[in-house]
């Protein structure tokens, strides 16, 4: 005897109320591609599956802040390699890391327009600013305690001059993707209205 429940993957599926990525006007693609009742932009099922939204204002965003991003890194990486050219073994990996830090920023940029990260970028960039602002300082007073470079222990003036600008930038990252969901469910809200 077949129950009239629907499987768990079918509830999952259900979830969520697919829009319009251009308008916000409730629209769902079964299948294939369709233009939009409302708006006639033409969009596809896998595009809904991806995306909140293509709307030209947000992809705009997306692609100002993954520009953005990208030429700060590349700006890091020409004074790194200004600074360290002849110590090879911390050019590569000054380089990699600011790779790495490229690749983040890239990642976070998407989510502008994408529905999901391949990266826990919710808990990734709390966690990075976390280890850049405090992670010397607690090295430096490890170090100390062991025993290791006489001095080499951090002063706390220094500490702080080092750490209180990261404050900031920590606020910011826990703060940042409450704010794009605000702005995503706002968005959507908008073209329920209509």
């Amino acid at each position: 005897m077949e129950s009239s429940e629907p499987s768990a993957g079918r509830k999952r599926q259900g979830l969520g109320r697919r829009t319009c990525l251009y308008c916000f006007h409730p629209f769902r693609i079964e299948r294939g591609e369709a233009p939009c009742p409302k708006c006639g932009e033409a969009q596809t099922k896998a595009e809904q599956e991806k995306y909140w939204t293509l709307h030209a204002k947000w992809v705009r965003l997306q692609v100002l802040a993954r520009i953005g991003g990208i030429a700060i890194t590349a700006g890091l990486g020409l004074f790194l390699g200004i600074q360290v050219w002849g110590d090879g073994s911390s050019l590569f990996w000054g380089l990699g890391l600011l790779l790495l830090a490229g690749w983040f920023i890239w990642e976070t940029g998407g989510l502008l327009t994408r529905r999901e990260s391949a990266l826990p970028l919710r808990i990734l960039w709390p966690a990075i600013v976390l280890c850049i602002g405090v992670g010397p300082i607690g090295f430096s007073w490890l170090l100390g305690f062991i025993g290791g470079v006489e001095g080499g222990q951090m002063d706390w003036g220094v500490a702080r001059l080092w750490a209180l600008p990261w404050l900031p930038v920590l606020f910011v990252s826990l703060q940042a993707p409450k704010w794009l969901r605000a702005r995503r469910e706002a968005c959507m809200r908008s073209g329920a209205s209509d």
